[in-house]
């Protein structure tokens, strides 16, 4: 199989403004939770860093080995399961994601196989730093609603574009 190609690095940023506050790994580590943190402007960490692929995976900017880890949720495909990275495999449906709702929300493929369209919810819309983001039924409401957000390249130091949903 192919390498996907990836779009330059974005924030998902909560919200349908202008947001402060967006999805970062705990680590650069395989199983890690995925959580809600302030926009680090002074660009001193990548893990808030993501990078959308051709195969419908949310890659996690990993410079040293691009396309390594990716987004995907963590136990059953239920309200309420948090988001976490894994190591890519190309045959696990619950690493591919799709924009629906004129693009502002993220279904996951996997978990929505049982009929139920789940997408990721920031739990109770909180922008506490920390708070969990989770797969949750899509409600078509404001704890649903991502943006892609182009990574300032004078704030990051990287090359970064205008992004559109994949």
């Amino acid at each position: 199989m192919a390498s996907p190609t990836l779009q330059p690095p974005v924030l998902l940023t909560f919200g349908n403004i202008p947001a402060q506050m967006c999805a970062q790994a705990a680590s650069a580590g395989s199983r890690a939770l995925v959580l809600l943190q302030p926009i680090d402007h002074a660009g001193n960490t990548t893990l808030q860093q993501w990078q959308l692929g051709s195969d419908g995976r949310i890659y996690l900017n990993t410079p040293a080995n691009p396309g390594s880890l990716c987004l995907t949720y963590q136990g059953e495909p239920e309200n309420g399961e948090p988001l976490g990275i894994a190591a890519t495999d190309p045959t696990d449906p619950t690493q591919v994601w799709q924009w629906i709702n004129n693009q502002t929300s993220l279904k996951n493929m996997g978990a929505s196989q049982s009929g139920t369209t789940f997408v990721i919810d920031n739990s109770g819309g909180s922008t506490s730093p920390g708070n969990k983001i989770q797969i949750w039924t899509f409600l078509n409401n404001g704890n649903q609603i991502w943006v892609a957000q182009a990574v300032p390249s004078s704030q990051f130091g990287s090359t970064s574009a205008n992004v559109t949903a994949a």
